[in-house]
Parts: C-alpha cells; sequence; structure tokens
C-alpha cells in the first residue's frame, strides 16, 4: 500500500513541476559527482570557470561601442589636390533615401542638396559652404552636421594629412 502510494506521489511531482524537477535531479546529481572528484580536479574546474568569467568579463567592458550613426551616413573629410582643395564626401549607406539634406561645418557654413539615393555620395569642396564669415580652412572644421527630412546626426571632421 505504501509503495502504490510511493508511486501516486512520485507521477503528481512530475506532473506538477516535470521539466524544473527533473532539472534539480540532474543538478543535484552532477553536483555530488563534482563533490567526489579530487580536490586537484576541482581546483581545475574552478580555474577554468574563472579564467572563463574572466574572459567575458573583459569582453563585455572593454568592447568598444561605436557612436550611433541612425542616418547610416559614411564621412571622409579629406585634402584634395591644389585645384580641387580640401572637401567633404557624404555616401548615404542605408537602405533610404535622404530629403532635403543640409550639411553643415561647426554649425554656421552650410550646403544643400535636395536628395541622396540610397549608395550615392556626395562630394562637396570646403570652398561651396557658404557661411557669415566666408570660407572656412581646414584647421578650422571640427564638425559636420547632417540634417535630413529622415533625422539629424553630428560627425566629429579631422582631414586626412
Amino acid at each position: 500500500m505504501q509503495s502504490e502510494l510511493a508511486k501516486t506521489e512520485a507521477k503528481t511531482e512530475t506532473k506538477d513541476g516535470g521539466a524544473l524537477a527533473r532539472a534539480r535531479a540532474s543538478f543535484d546529481a552532477a553536483w555530488q559527482n563534482f563533490r567526489r572528484r579530487s580536490k586537484y580536479f576541482q581546483f581545475r574546474v574552478y580555474i577554468g570557470v574563472i579564467y572563463a568569467a574572466l574572459i567575458v568579463a573583459t569582453v563585455i567592458i572593454v568592447v568598444p561601442r561605436g557612436p550611433s550613426n541612425k542616418l547610416g551616413a559614411y564621412v571622409l573629410a579629406a585634402r584634395g589636390d591644389f585645384v580641387v582643395g580640401s572637401y567633404i564626401m557624404v555616401r548615404n549607406d542605408s537602405k533610404r533615401e535622404w530629403d532635403e539634406v543640409r550639411l553643415t561645418l561647426n554649425g554656421t557654413h552650410a550646403f544643400k542638396a535636395p536628395k541622396l539615393r540610397p549608395g550615392d555620395k556626395l562630394t562637396v569642396a570646403l570652398k561651396k559652404f557658404e557661411g557669415p564669415s566666408g570660407a572656412l580652412q581646414e584647421s578650422d572644421v571640427r564638425q559636420l552636421t547632417i540634417e535630413t527630412a529622415r533625422g539629424k546626426e553630428t560627425y566629429r571632421i579631422d582631414f586626412l594629412r
């Protein structure tokens, strides 16, 4: 009679907490097996776990988080030859078309373009940016702001040497 009662209780436990109970029993058995092993083996496992945890923590902490690029723009500031002069190239790497594109250098000098399709690029010489103080020199340029109908992003600019 007691054995039938024990069987009924065991069936009830597996129905109520089936997967969780099996997982706990499996973990308990593995833990007991681990505790029966030699101290040397246990220390090797502890060292391996600590080493893996350090690697994971290092990757999480050290992986650089780049600036957001919601527009999907590629920006290149470069020195040209003596005819063209310094220029800024902006490429639309997103999958959407940009309408009403406005490039602004240092918040004062602007250049407008009607649209920029995905994959297209816009190359603008510094002397084409209009502003209150005339043309900018490349040493004065610090940031480029791209404004479109979709959004606005600001990029730090440094001309290639």
